[in-house]
């Protein structure tokens, strides 16, 4: 019996990415797949990008280059010209891994139930050790609602589970992604692949290493609109809010899932940890003591778990001064 493979939309924003969206289009083009809709969506790049697009136009079933208000824009233009049944987004300077599409092909196949698989990621860097990232499944699936705990190049989803969700957000250019699967977590089930379906690159243009306090206020923004539309206990609401981590004005989501307190209370630990690895990683000492000990008060298992302890002792005996040295070695 002959397989028949589904058509795959991959759609790739770009904005003055002449230095890596070869490999980007490359990765994506030469997979081999036999049903793939390619979509590029530029915002009027002014370096060599419209170039090397052009020299593999033959390879892109539609490409336009024009300005726009930012990376979400972009990807939902390509949204909405996206026919496959299985559609993902691959930024310019990322790369899918071979055989890729197949493999999502495949697992969908597998699990027609299922509107969204997700595998792990190769984090590279120029002059750093290669780092493989993907969702702990011990976290799994309350994380769903409290980050993206999977790296989104390595995630593929179904045009129907597009339509249930609606297109991303356009006034957020940081945390697009995290409102996006939210929406998707409330109403499609989810599945993890231990295989590695892309290459995450790290360089200091990337908004994931240059922006990272953008990142913590949108996370913010997005976790306040999921807790508005649970029933989140009280105290935990007061906790949140008088450490900045919940907006009351924002509006809920119109979709809806139930929670019992326990599982409401595991993903605010969650959205907490992420957040603490933002602000560790700035080198934030008072910031990262605080919610420390904020995860310990709403969620020890947390704190047990990822010896949260160890992270305190650490902050409070290393001197300010070689933070600050630290800090300036990590630009």
């Amino acid at each position: 019996m002959d397989i028949v493979f589904p058509k795959i939309s991959v759609i790739t924003p770009s904005y003055n990415q002449g230095d890596y969206i070869e490999e980007t289009i490359l990765s994506i083009t030469g997979q081999g797949y036999p049903s793939l809709e390619y979509i590029i969506i530029d915002g009027g790049s002014s370096d060599r990008t419209l170039d090397i697009i052009r020299q593999y136009s033959d390879k892109i079933s539609y490409w336009v280059s024009e300005k726009d208000s930012g990376q979400s824009e972009a990807i939902n233009k390509g949204l909405k010209r996206a026919t496959g049944d299985i559609i993902t987004w691959i930024c310019s300077d990322d790369l899918l891994m071979p055989g890729s599409l197949f493999k999502a092909a495949e697992l969908f196949r597998n699990n027609p139930e299922v509107g969204v698989i997700h595998g792990k990621t190769i984090l590279f860097a120029n002059g750093k050790k290669d780092h493989i990232k993907g969702a702990d499944p011990a976290d799994l699936p309350m994380s769903y609602f409290a980050a993206i705990p999977f790296p989104q190049p390595s995630s593929f989803f179904t045009k129907s589970a597009l339509q249930k969700t609606g297109l991303l957000v356009n006034d957020l250019h940081y945390a697009m992604d995290y409102d996006f699967f939210i929406r998707m977590a409330f109403e499609c089930e989810f599945k993890a692949c231990d295989d590695i379906l892309s290459k995450y690159r790290l360089h200091n243009d990337s908004k994931s290493v240059s922006k990272l306090p953008e990142f913590s206020k949108e996370w913010t923004q997005v976790f306040s609109r999921f807790l508005r539309s649970v029933n989140c206990p009280d105290f935990l609401l007061h906790q949140l809010s008088n450490n900045g981590y919940f907006n009351s004005e924002v509006s809920p989501y119109s979709h809806h899932k139930e929670f019992n307190p326990h599982q409401i209370q595991k993903i605010c630990g969650l959205f907490l940890f992420n957040q603490l690895i933002v602000w560790y990683n700035l080198i934030d000492k008072k910031r990262s003591l605080e919610l420390i000990q904020l995860i310990r008060e709403i969620d020890p298992s947390i704190y047990d778990r990822h010896q949260l302890v160890r992270m305190k002792w650490k902050l409070i005996l290393v001197p300010t001064i070689l933070f600050k040295f630290l800090r300036a070695l990590l630009r």
